[in-house]
């Protein structure tokens, strides 16, 4: 699950790479959105979708299975991964892993 996922560099990477995977990657961007839709079809990528927004509902969906969730939403995270009032990440299983380096949190 790639939220954020601009062009869709990570998200049709990982198509690519796990075949037989399900990749879900969701945008607002309508241009980025375009752009991903392009990428997607000269990749051939056919495990892939893009979806426009990620509700906390489908967040606690696909955490509820084995899954990688990237999420770069300009510092929204916390209001994505906060369900009513909760603690962020409490909607299931989602571990926080530690940011990579370089980045600005």
């Amino acid at each position: 699950v790639d939220i954020g996922s601009a062009e869709g560099c990570y998200s049709i990477g990982l198509a690519r790479m796990l075949p037989s995977a399900n990749v879900f990657s969701y945008e607002t961007n309508p241009l980025s959105i375009w752009q991903q839709r392009s990428l997607k079809m000269l990749n051939k990528v056919s495990n892939l979708q893009i979806r426009r927004y990620c509700s906390q509902e489908e967040l606690c969906t696909y955490a509820s299975k084995r899954s990688f969730i990237l999420s770069d939403i300009e510092g929204c995270e916390l209001d994505l991964f906060r369900k009513s009032g909760r603690r962020p990440c409490e909607c299931g299983g989602i571990d926080r892993a530690p940011l990579l380096p370089g980045s600005d949190r």
